[in-house]
């Protein structure tokens, strides 16, 4: 509820800047006098990134084959696999070069990145991605694991099937079994796995900054419909998980709803419990509302705003 007249401002701004009455609300509950200044970060077009795809190249060739077609490049600290891309010539555009079309490098966000990184698969480990989508992470996954190993891609809608099978082709990915199927229904395979991450549907709350029309899509039935659907995709994660299992749930989501509060009702349950996030790259995004999660914001670290949960199974 909105208490007071400073209250009713910043929702007024709120509504300025396009954000839907239920948007606005959802926003000031979860950053209160920020709500504005998150809503104006993300007006900005955020920084591009591409991973390299070390299956096929390194990140030192692929940097010298980009700059000479007139691109410049930024390392990220933390992921030696993927840059920035500070500026880019009017052609070749970067999904059209040769390299691109070769399967050298995947137009991917920073913390897109981070998930796998996370997730932290090893070669000759068997991985499920249970929400694959085209297939951004579940390469990644597989160039963590040097292609040794298995990787089982599940992703229900068939226009993204034939994407993400295209990506693993063009990637040289050989180690990925893609499933069309509903995730849910994927405490069904007979198999335990190593590792699952749960790239969960979500209301993409995250990504306003490229997909502006987000700002009034959200209902209060879309946030019941979809909070439901990811705690029943965690349940089947950590019931396919082996004991001892890491499970990594994540969400383009800036909502607690979709967050913090899925994930204190799975430790409600006593089958899981955080897991130590400290790889260099991701310490300044750790939430000190929740250990083992992360929370980047694009007013705070120039990216999409994104949750990040490690989990191992007890």
């Amino acid at each position: 509820m909105v208490q007071g007249v400073n209250d009713e401002k910043i929702l007024a701004k709120l509504r300025v800047l396009g954000y839907s009455e239920f948007l606005a609300l959802k926003l000031y509950e979860n950053f209160g006098g920020m709500a504005v200044t998150v809503a104006e970060a993300q007006r900005k077009r955020i920084r591009r990134c591409i991973r390299v795809n070390t299956l096929r190249t390194e990140a030192n060739s692929l940097r010298r084959s980009l700059e000479a077609k007139g691109f410049s490049l930024e390392t990220i600290d933390g992921i030696p696999e993927g840059f920035v891309v500070k500026s880019e010539p009017k052609t070749p555009a970067l999904g059209s070069t040769h390299e691109y079309l070769f399967g050298h490098y995947y137009i991917q966000s920073m913390v897109s990145m981070v998930v796998a990184k996370v997730l932290d698969p090893k070669p000759g480990e068997t991985v499920l991605d249970l929400s694959a989508g085209v297939g951004g992470k579940t390469t990644h996954i597989s160039q963590l694991m040097k292609n040794q190993g298995t990787v089982v891609a599940i992703e229900p809608k068939r226009e993204r099937v034939f994407s993400l099978r295209s990506n693993i082709s063009r990637m040289g990915v050989v180690n990925a079994l893609v499933l069309q199927m509903d995730g849910r229904s994927a405490q069904n395979l007979t198999m335990k796995f190593d590792r699952v991450l749960l790239d969960a549907p979500c209301s993409g709350t995250g990504l306003v900054s490229k997909f502006p029309g987000l700002k009034n899509r959200l209902k209060k039935d879309d946030l019941d419909v979809l909070t439901s659907l990811q705690e029943t995709l965690l349940d089947t994660a950590v019931r396919l998980v082996k004991a001892g299992g890491v499970i990594v749930y994540s969400t383009c989501s800036v909502i607690r709803e979709e967050g913090e509060d899925i994930i204190l009702r799975e430790l409600e349950k006593g089958r899981s419990k955080p897991e130590n996030l400290d790889q260099d790259s991701i310490v300044a995004a750790r939430n000190p509302a929740l250990p083992g999660t992360l929370r980047f914001h694009t007013h705070t670290h120039d990216t999409e705003g994104f949750f990040i949960c490690k989990l191992r199974k007890i």
